[in-house]
């Protein structure tokens, strides 16, 4: 017998593009060592290079497989997702 997929509701894909789209801005916080106005790190300040690679992958492996998912509206822009998941691989290495 064939597994049903489930479909998600409207409201829970608009959650999922958002959680994306945090998961977006962690990861260029992270690759682009953002500052703020007092020069320290936004994000992940204290953690060693290896910390932030483990971070930044396991982000990118979560918006890699929401992206993959079929029941998108279609009207979505996935520019900052892609680039993030670009950036992201190259800075996991």
């Amino acid at each position: 017998m064939a597994e049903e997929k489930e479909t998600r509701t409207d409201e829970q894909i608009a959650k999922d593009y958002k959680g994306m789209g945090d998961c977006v801005n962690l990861i260029q916080s992270i690759v682009t060592a953002k500052k703020d106005d007092d020069g320290e790190l936004v994000i992940m300040r204290y953690a060693t290079d290896d910390e932030k690679k483990e971070k930044v992958n396991i982000n990118v492996g979560y918006i890699e497989y929401m992206r993959s998912l079929s029941d998108w509206k279609g009207d979505e822009d996935w520019t900052d997702v892609d680039k993030a998941i670009t950036d992201g691989k190259a800075y996991v290495g």
